[in-house]
Order: C-alpha cells, then structure tokens, then sequence
C-alpha cells in the first residue's frame, strides 16, 4: 500500500492513491458486508513478514472484522510423501506466524493455502490427484495437520490443473478430472 514518504510511491499514481485512501473510509461498508452475508475474504502471505520498514506485514496488522474468512498462504506439498507441509518453518512455526493468524478471531474462519505459483511447479500435484491411495492418504493426513495448527480448512491454489505455472504442454490433459475427483473425495 502506498505511504507518503515510502521508497515504493512511485509504484502507485495519485488517482490510485486517492482509491486507496477512500477505500479506508469505507471499510465500515466491508464490515456492514460481513455482517450481511457477503463474503469478504481475507489473504495474508507468510513472506510479507520478512518485508522490511512499512512493507512488513504481520497477522496483528490485519483488521480481522472486515473479513468472513482469511486465507494464510502458503503451505507446500511435500513432493515425495506427497503430504501437507508448511512451506517457512522458520515463519510459519517458529515464528508462529500459523498461530498469530488462527488466533485474531475465533470468529473467522482461517483457510490455509496450499500451492501459489512456486510450489505448483513439476508433477507432484498431478501425483497427487492421479491416484485413489495418494487422494485419501493426503486427505487423512491434511486432516490432522489443519487441526494441529488450528485451520478452519484448506485452499488449493494449484497454478494449474494441466497448465503447470501457465504452461498448458507441461501436464497431462487428465489432471482436470483427477483434480475434480480430488476436491470431490469421499473418505467412507
């Protein structure tokens, strides 16, 4: 976000600052929005906490009473085990970075992303989804792994089925319908 005097000001233009400066005072609007069914989903990064001066971005710096659901990215998926990972241990433990998210507002309901550009890279993703065993296994083990850390649930942001980091020769044509089968598995 622009601020006056930050080294990044030339990044946003007067007319763009103007819009973010009205937007601040219509946040009592997202909280009207919240509180009449709308959803207004939150995203927090775990890098923005390795930003320096105003950049910085923590879990305590997000207003949690504008939101319905916040979005902690990311997590990784292990490519061997083929499992839930967090992807900063340093931040995300250690730092606890997943606790401080969980813990602004037990009213709020906070999703872990799983994936982003980064992690979406090379074949784990359609190793995933291509196997019944992989699915369940996965699901079982993201499962516990959400509860350990107190997360309402999971985002996939796979960037994409097939289209691997926007390369649509990179994956298979079948990873449409195993990812369908993925995020429609039933584990009875």
């Amino acid at each position: 976000m622009y601020r006056s005097g930050s080294p990044f000001q030339e990044l946003v233009d007067a007319q763009t600052f103007e819009r973010i400066q009205q937007a601040r005072l219509e946040s009592s609007q997202l909280k009207a929005a919240r509180q009449s069914g709308h959803k207004v989903v939150c995203h927090i990064t775990n890098w923005s906490f390795y930003r320096k001066g105003e950049g910085k971005f923590i879990p305590e710096n997000l207003d949690s009473t504008l939101c319905t659901h916040i979005i902690y990215s990311f997590a990784t998926l292990e490519p061997q085990a083929l499992e839930l990972r967090e992807f900063d241990p340093w931040g995300d433990i250690e730092n606890g970075l997943y606790v401080r998210t969980v813990n602004l507002d037990k009213n709020v309901p906070v999703l872990l992303g799983l994936g982003g550009w980064t992690d979406s890279n090379g074949d784990k993703y359609t190793k995933l989804v291509s196997s019944p065993q992989n699915r369940k296994k996965f699901i079982k083990e993201g499962i516990n792994f959400l509860r350990r850390y107190g997360f309402s649930g999971i985002h996939i942001d796979w960037n994409y089925p097939v289209c691997w980091q926007s390369d649509c020769r990179a994956g298979p044509s079948t990873d449409r319908d195993d990812f369908t089968k993925f995020v429609e598995v039933n584990l009875n």
